[in-house]
Protein backbone atom coordinates (compact mmCIF):
# COMPACT_ATOMS: atom_id res chain seq x y z
CA UNK A 1 0.00 0.00 0.00
CA UNK A 2 1.24 3.25 -0.99
CA UNK A 3 0.32 6.44 1.26
CA UNK A 4 0.63 9.69 -0.55
CA UNK A 5 1.59 12.59 1.99
CA UNK A 6 0.01 15.84 0.66
CA UNK A 7 2.49 19.09 1.13
CA UNK A 8 0.64 22.00 2.45
CA UNK A 9 2.47 25.80 2.66
CA UNK A 10 0.95 28.64 4.90
CA UNK A 11 1.70 32.42 4.08
CA UNK A 12 3.49 35.10 6.38
CA UNK A 13 0.75 37.49 4.91
CA UNK A 14 -2.73 36.72 6.68
CA UNK A 15 -5.92 38.26 4.28
CA UNK A 16 -7.20 40.14 7.11
CA UNK A 17 -3.53 42.23 7.40
CA UNK A 18 -4.63 43.68 3.77
CA UNK A 19 -7.06 47.01 3.98
CA UNK A 20 -7.68 47.57 0.29
CA UNK A 21 -7.33 51.89 -0.37
CA UNK A 22 -10.20 53.39 0.22
CA UNK A 23 -11.92 56.89 -1.85
CA UNK A 24 -11.38 58.72 1.67
CA UNK A 25 -7.31 57.41 1.90
CA UNK A 26 -6.68 58.51 -2.15
CA UNK A 27 -8.50 62.12 -0.95
CA UNK A 28 -6.06 62.43 1.76
CA UNK A 29 -3.13 61.52 0.18
CA UNK A 30 -3.78 63.83 -2.87
CA UNK A 31 -4.50 66.52 -0.51
CA UNK A 32 -1.05 66.32 1.29
CA UNK A 33 0.09 66.32 -2.25
CA UNK A 34 -1.03 69.10 -3.77
CA UNK A 35 -1.21 70.87 -0.53
CA UNK A 36 2.88 70.35 -0.49
CA UNK A 37 3.15 71.46 -4.06
CA UNK A 38 1.24 74.29 -3.69
CA UNK A 39 3.80 75.20 -0.56
CA UNK A 40 6.69 75.02 -3.34
CA UNK A 41 4.49 77.32 -5.85
CA UNK A 42 3.89 80.02 -3.08
CA UNK A 43 7.82 79.97 -1.75
CA UNK A 44 8.97 80.26 -5.61
CA UNK A 45 7.00 83.05 -6.04
CA UNK A 46 7.87 85.06 -3.10
CA UNK A 47 11.23 84.48 -3.58
CA UNK A 48 10.29 85.84 -7.29
CA UNK A 49 8.64 88.73 -5.60
CA UNK A 50 11.80 89.64 -3.19
CA UNK A 51 14.20 89.51 -5.99
CA UNK A 52 12.07 91.96 -8.21
CA UNK A 53 11.38 93.95 -5.09
CA UNK A 54 15.60 93.57 -4.61
CA UNK A 55 16.49 94.80 -7.76
CA UNK A 56 14.64 97.93 -7.83
CA UNK A 57 15.68 99.17 -4.73
CA UNK A 58 19.27 98.21 -5.75
CA UNK A 59 18.43 99.98 -8.84
CA UNK A 60 16.98 103.40 -6.98
CA UNK A 61 19.90 102.94 -4.53
CA UNK A 62 22.73 102.87 -7.34
CA UNK A 63 21.05 106.36 -9.17
CA UNK A 64 21.24 108.20 -5.84
CA UNK A 65 25.23 107.00 -6.08
CA UNK A 66 25.72 107.83 -9.47
CA UNK A 67 23.39 111.60 -8.96
CA UNK A 68 25.80 112.24 -6.06
CA UNK A 69 23.45 111.85 -3.34
CA UNK A 70 25.92 109.19 -1.01
CA UNK A 71 23.95 110.03 2.52
CA UNK A 72 20.61 108.63 0.56
CA UNK A 73 22.69 105.75 -1.24
CA UNK A 74 24.25 104.41 2.13
CA UNK A 75 20.67 104.30 3.31
CA UNK A 76 18.80 103.06 0.49
CA UNK A 77 21.84 100.07 -0.14
CA UNK A 78 21.57 99.40 3.83
CA UNK A 79 18.00 98.29 3.48
CA UNK A 80 19.23 95.43 0.95
CA UNK A 81 20.13 92.40 2.44
CA UNK A 82 24.17 92.45 2.90
CA UNK A 83 24.78 89.72 0.44
CA UNK A 84 22.90 90.90 -2.11
CA UNK A 85 25.41 91.66 -5.63
CA UNK A 86 27.77 93.60 -3.93
CA UNK A 87 25.74 95.97 -1.34
CA UNK A 88 28.46 95.36 1.04
CA UNK A 89 31.31 97.02 -0.90
CA UNK A 90 28.67 99.88 -2.34
CA UNK A 91 27.53 100.73 1.39
CA UNK A 92 31.41 100.93 2.43
CA UNK A 93 32.15 103.01 -0.89
CA UNK A 94 29.18 105.57 -1.11
CA UNK A 95 30.05 106.52 2.88
CA UNK A 96 33.60 107.04 1.35
CA UNK A 97 32.46 109.15 -1.28
CA UNK A 98 29.88 111.12 1.41
CA UNK A 99 33.35 111.69 3.18
CA UNK A 100 34.83 112.92 0.21
CA UNK A 101 32.19 115.34 -0.03
CA UNK A 102 32.64 116.75 3.39
CA UNK A 103 36.40 116.90 3.02
CA UNK A 104 36.08 119.00 -0.15
CA UNK A 105 33.91 121.60 1.18
CA UNK A 106 36.05 121.82 4.22
CA UNK A 107 34.17 120.40 6.69
CA UNK A 108 37.42 118.26 8.04
CA UNK A 109 36.16 117.56 11.55
CA UNK A 110 32.68 115.81 9.92
CA UNK A 111 34.73 114.23 7.08
CA UNK A 112 36.97 112.74 10.13
CA UNK A 113 34.08 111.48 11.75
CA UNK A 114 32.71 110.16 8.60
CA UNK A 115 36.35 108.22 7.73
CA UNK A 116 36.85 107.10 11.32
CA UNK A 117 33.45 104.91 10.63
CA UNK A 118 35.01 102.97 7.78
CA UNK A 119 38.55 103.18 8.66
CA UNK A 120 39.21 99.76 7.13
CA UNK A 121 38.34 100.65 3.47
CA UNK A 122 40.64 102.03 0.87
CA UNK A 123 43.13 104.70 2.11
CA UNK A 124 40.27 106.05 4.71
CA UNK A 125 43.07 105.74 7.37
CA UNK A 126 45.33 107.70 5.72
CA UNK A 127 42.45 110.57 5.28
CA UNK A 128 41.33 110.91 8.75
CA UNK A 129 44.77 111.88 9.39
CA UNK A 130 44.58 114.24 6.84
CA UNK A 131 41.63 115.46 7.80
CA UNK A 132 43.22 116.60 11.09
CA UNK A 133 46.19 118.19 9.56
CA UNK A 134 44.21 120.22 7.21
CA UNK A 135 41.61 120.89 10.52
CA UNK A 136 45.03 122.15 12.49
CA UNK A 137 45.90 124.56 9.15
CA UNK A 138 42.33 125.82 9.49
CA UNK A 139 42.89 126.21 13.25
CA UNK A 140 46.50 128.59 12.36
CA UNK A 141 45.07 130.51 9.80
CA UNK A 142 41.82 131.39 12.04
CA UNK A 143 44.42 132.64 14.79
CA UNK A 144 43.64 129.63 17.10
CA UNK A 145 47.29 129.10 17.87
CA UNK A 146 46.76 127.40 21.16
CA UNK A 147 44.31 124.78 19.32
CA UNK A 148 46.78 124.64 16.34
CA UNK A 149 49.65 123.53 18.80
CA UNK A 150 48.12 121.02 20.32
CA UNK A 151 46.49 119.49 16.79
CA UNK A 152 49.76 119.42 15.10
CA UNK A 153 51.66 118.02 18.04
CA UNK A 154 49.15 114.98 17.67
CA UNK A 155 49.99 114.75 14.47
CA UNK A 156 53.98 114.37 14.77
CA UNK A 157 55.69 113.97 11.98
CA UNK A 158 53.26 114.07 8.88
CA UNK A 159 53.98 116.70 6.51
CA UNK A 160 55.44 119.52 8.06
CA UNK A 161 52.99 119.83 11.22
CA UNK A 162 56.56 120.34 13.48
CA UNK A 163 57.37 123.37 11.14
CA UNK A 164 53.21 124.87 11.70
CA UNK A 165 53.44 123.90 15.40
CA UNK A 166 56.43 126.11 15.56
CA UNK A 167 54.67 128.74 13.33
CA UNK A 168 51.71 128.94 15.69
CA UNK A 169 54.11 129.17 18.60
CA UNK A 170 56.27 131.68 17.47
CA UNK A 171 52.74 133.76 15.95
CA UNK A 172 51.97 133.21 19.65
CA UNK A 173 55.09 134.88 21.39
CA UNK A 174 54.92 137.88 18.54
CA UNK A 175 51.44 139.10 20.13
CA UNK A 176 52.36 138.68 23.64
CA UNK A 177 55.10 141.02 23.65
CA UNK A 178 54.06 143.56 20.99
CA UNK A 179 51.44 143.98 23.11
CA UNK A 180 53.59 143.64 26.77
CA UNK A 181 51.35 140.43 27.48
CA UNK A 182 52.79 137.84 30.08
CA UNK A 183 56.22 139.60 30.62
CA UNK A 184 57.64 138.51 33.92
CA UNK A 185 55.77 136.52 36.72
CA UNK A 186 53.88 139.18 37.85
CA UNK A 187 51.56 139.69 34.96
CA UNK A 188 49.64 136.38 36.25
CA UNK A 189 49.21 137.42 39.76
CA UNK A 190 45.67 135.55 41.03
CA UNK A 191 44.34 132.47 40.89
CA UNK A 192 43.65 131.20 37.74
CA UNK A 193 40.95 127.84 37.42
CA UNK A 194 38.95 126.16 34.50
CA UNK A 195 35.14 124.28 35.23
CA UNK A 196 37.18 120.55 35.94
CA UNK A 197 39.84 121.82 38.31
CA UNK A 198 43.24 122.87 36.06
CA UNK A 199 44.23 125.74 38.24
CA UNK A 200 47.38 127.96 38.01
CA UNK A 201 48.12 130.47 41.23
CA UNK A 202 50.68 132.83 41.37
CA UNK A 203 50.79 134.25 44.97
CA UNK A 204 53.10 138.05 45.39
CA UNK A 205 55.24 137.50 48.76
CA UNK A 206 56.14 140.06 51.38
CA UNK A 207 59.47 140.41 49.93
CA UNK A 208 57.98 140.97 46.46
CA UNK A 209 58.94 138.00 44.95
CA UNK A 210 55.87 135.80 43.10
CA UNK A 211 54.87 132.14 44.54
CA UNK A 212 53.56 129.78 41.94
CA UNK A 213 51.34 126.64 42.32
CA UNK A 214 49.69 124.61 39.40
CA UNK A 215 47.99 121.63 38.73
CA UNK A 216 48.95 120.82 35.35
CA UNK A 217 50.96 118.43 34.71
CA UNK A 218 54.65 119.55 34.53
CA UNK A 219 58.51 118.44 34.57
CA UNK A 220 59.79 119.21 38.46
CA UNK A 221 61.97 122.51 38.47
CA UNK A 222 63.80 124.26 41.38
CA UNK A 223 63.00 127.38 40.13
CA UNK A 224 60.09 129.25 37.71
CA UNK A 225 59.78 131.96 35.26
CA UNK A 226 57.56 133.45 32.43
CA UNK A 227 58.85 135.31 29.68
CA UNK A 228 56.62 136.62 26.44
CA UNK A 229 53.99 134.20 27.75
CA UNK A 230 56.28 130.76 28.49
CA UNK A 231 55.81 129.27 31.40
CA UNK A 232 59.81 127.87 32.12
CA UNK A 233 61.49 125.29 34.87
CA UNK A 234 64.91 124.32 35.67
CA UNK A 235 66.74 123.10 38.43
CA UNK A 236 69.93 124.22 39.65
CA UNK A 237 72.08 121.81 37.56
CA UNK A 238 69.74 122.17 34.46
CA UNK A 239 68.43 124.69 31.61
CA UNK A 240 65.27 126.26 31.30
CA UNK A 241 62.48 123.92 29.98
CA UNK A 242 59.22 125.14 28.55
CA UNK A 243 56.35 124.04 30.30
CA UNK A 244 53.15 126.06 28.92
CA UNK A 245 52.36 128.79 27.32
CA UNK A 246 50.30 131.74 27.73
CA UNK A 247 47.36 133.25 25.03
CA UNK A 248 45.57 136.01 26.10
CA UNK A 249 41.69 136.16 25.78
CA UNK A 250 40.69 139.00 27.74
CA UNK A 251 41.63 139.94 30.91
CA UNK A 252 40.47 137.54 33.19
CA UNK A 253 41.11 134.60 30.78
CA UNK A 254 43.82 132.91 29.10
CA UNK A 255 44.14 129.48 27.14
CA UNK A 256 47.10 127.23 27.75
CA UNK A 257 48.82 125.02 25.65
CA UNK A 258 51.06 122.18 27.85
CA UNK A 259 54.18 120.97 26.47
CA UNK A 260 54.00 117.98 28.79
CA UNK A 261 50.83 116.34 27.87
CA UNK A 262 49.79 118.17 24.73
CA UNK A 263 46.69 119.70 26.13
CA UNK A 264 45.03 122.64 25.49
CA UNK A 265 43.44 124.03 28.70
CA UNK A 266 41.09 127.58 29.16
CA UNK A 267 41.57 128.95 32.67
CA UNK A 268 39.55 132.01 34.51
CA UNK A 269 40.63 134.44 36.82
CA UNK A 270 38.96 134.10 40.21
Amino acid sequence: TTTTKTSTSTSIFKDDDYTPPTEENETNKNKIIWGFVAAIIIILILIGISQNSNASAYSEAMNEYNNGNYETAVMLFENLPADYKDVSYMIDDAKYQNAMQYFESGDFMTAESLFENIAHYGDSANMITECRYQNANAELNNGQYIKAMELFNALGDYSDSKSLFETAENNILSINRRNGYFADDYSMIGHWQDASGNSVTYTRQNDGSVNANYSLSNHYGNHYKITAGIHYHSTDSGGWEKQWIYFRIDENTVQIYNYIDGQTYTLSRS
